[in-house]
């Protein structure tokens, strides 16, 4: 998580790292060796000198690690929607969400709008006049409630890529104390990536930062993998009794083929011709139902006590 906009505090911190900085590096004595030091190795092309110091200051912004993370809920409508536009298009696409704020951590995405655009591979532009448009021709409560913008990268990695960063500038640089925006790249993997701007909380919430879950109406995707997991248990073979009609219960032999007893097995077939088959007819090639079971034992109650 990162702050979005300068605080007073966060000035007067600046200020004071700015100040120090400037006497460190513009400190009389310091400036003079420099001088002299530029000096010492000119060469005039036009029988003039200039000396000049240039002064950079950066700082990196970040909250410090907290369970103050952001939740977006995605509605059933919303996440079709968009399954559609990622998994259909070959191109690059974006679009545009209704969504609202249920508190003060966590949003909802409604439903998705598609607008005009020229795309390609990797690129997606606007017709700023076009795009005014179909912009004015939204009903009041969709316009204000427009506060999604998402996009695919189809088959590549879902990173912000230095267009979408000047992309989320603009669109940022518009928003209001009170407002909030987020934004999602998708592609054909269905990974994602995201962020969302919360201006009241001054917070940048990150891919790392934000819960996403799937709405399924009354309960959300993960309710219902929470809900299979105490339901559904996986199936574990336990075999009783020995070998019957010469036929070994486990697919053991050429990574899953039948296996009959030394004494029933034919000394003709070759590795691959016993592969799928038992060598004298106790199960039709390929197992019961026309499926191989490489790798389980069949349970078949005329060969099994």
């Amino acid at each position: 998580m990162k702050p979005i906009k300068l605080t007073d505090a966060l000035i007067e911190e600046m200020k004071s790292e700015i100040m120090k900085k400037i006497d460190e590096e513009f400190a009389a004595d310091k400036l003079k060796a420099d001088a002299e030091k530029s000096l010492g190795r000119v060469k005039m092309s036009d029988g003039s000198f200039s000396f000049k110091r240039d002064f950079k200051y950066e700082k990196s912004f970040k909250y410090e690690k907290s369970d103050r993370r952001a939740k977006l809920v995605i509605s059933p409508m919303a996440y079709a929607k968009m399954l559609t536009i990622i998994m259909s298009q070959g191109k690059e696409v974006a679009w545009h969400g209704t969504t609202e704020r249920v508190n003060s951590r966590e949003f909802r995405i409604n439903d998705i709008l598609v607008y005009p655009q020229e795309v390609t591979a990797s690129t997606v532009d606007t017709d700023e006049e076009e795009y005014a448009k179909w912009m004015i021709s939204l009903d009041e409560e969709t316009f204000n409630n427009m506060h999604f913008q998402g996009h695919s990268h189809v088959e590549m990695g879902v990173f912000a890529s230095g267009t979408d960063m000047g992309h989320r500038e603009k669109i940022t640089a518009q928003l209001g104390d009170d407002d909030y925006y987020i934004f999602m790249i998708w592609n054909k993997k269905l990974q994602w990536s995201g962020a969302i701007y919360d201006m009241p909380s001054n917070t940048l919430y990150e891919t790392d930062d934000i819960d996403v879950e799937i709405s399924l109406g009354d309960m959300t995707a993960g309710d219902l993998i929470k809900e299979l997991d105490e339901k559904v248990v996986e199936y574990k073979y336990q075999y009783k009794g020995g070998p019957k009609n010469g036929v070994t219960p486990l697919c053991t032999m050429y990574g899953g083929a039948n296996q009959t007893s030394p004494a029933n097995q034919s000394p003709s077939l070759t590795k691959e011709e016993n592969v799928g088959g038992n060598a004298h007819g106790n199960f039709p090639a390929g197992g019961y139902g026309g499926e191989n079971y490489y790798g389980y034992g069949y349970r078949h109650w005329d060969y099994y006590d």
